[in-house]
């Protein structure tokens, strides 16, 4: 048992250095776009016209996008009183989600029963754009900010999740703390109860236990990651 408790210690000590000092400085510049939204509610609904309609996606306000014939199929994501928040997604190869800010609902076909169900719903639309280097985080035309990679507050995942202002750095060197005390707590235990010629072994069993869901942890967080990437590249409505 208590050979068994080393190696899990040591292979947890390990995991959670290599995660703080090799993950912590490259994650999270990932190889990819993507696009990721939160919403209580996406309302179909038909835009007919789409005069005054500015479309915003990673490419800028209306980036290169042709002008989209009307009447369109489009969700209502977010309402404004008299006006909403409407999104978009192409079936060309490369589609990406885009959306429109300030749309009168004037301009729409849809269910009423829907839309007054939707305002009684706490609502904070979110529109999260992912590059190589930044997250452009949306909610709304003029409300947005850009988050760096590079910059110390980073931001991994929002999106369903929500916000997390955090480094791996910070998460991982938490968690190195949290191990160094937890094991110098039970050493502390068992040599107490070895000097009194008193079995160890629940401790033991325990610390293994901890240490075995902080071994976790750097896993569950890579495999997070990839997990991400996947949805940014399947996400539809």
């Amino acid at each position: 048992m208590k050979k068994a408790c080393i190696i899990i210690s040591a292979l947890t000590c390990i995991l959670i250095i290599v995660s703080l000092f090799v993950q912590g400085n490259s994650f999270p510049r990932r190889k990819y776009h993507g696009v990721l939204y939160r919403s209580e509610y996406m309302i179909p609904a038909v835009l007919t016209d789409e005069t005054g309609v500015f479309w915003y996606s990673h490419l800028g306000k209306n980036g290169n996008y042709k002008k989209i014939p009307t009447p369109m199929q489009v969700y209502i994501a977010d309402l404004k009183g008299d006006e909403c928040i409407i999104m978009y997604k192409d079936d060309s190869p490369l589609s990406n989600i885009i959306f429109a800010d300030n749309v009168p609902l004037s301009s729409l076909q849809y269910d009423e029963t829907e839309v007054e169900k939707a305002r009684k719903k706490k609502n904070r639309f979110q529109y999260d754009y992912y590059s190589e280097s930044e997250v452009i985080v949306f909610h709304g035309e003029k409300d947005h900010k850009t988050y760096r990679y590079k910059d110390s507050k980073g931001y991994p995942f929002a999106s369903l999740l929500g916000k997390q202002k955090y480094t791996t750095n910070n998460l991982f060197f938490k968690e190195l703390i949290l191990f160094a005390g937890t094991n110098a707590l039970f050493v502390g235990i068992i040599s107490y109860l070895s000097f009194r010629k008193i079995s160890a072994t629940p401790q033991y069993i325990m610390l293994m236990i901890l240490n075995g869901i902080m071994a976790l942890v750097p896993i569950i967080y890579l495999a997070w990651d990839h997990i991400v990437m996947i949805y940014l590249y399947t996400i539809s409505f």
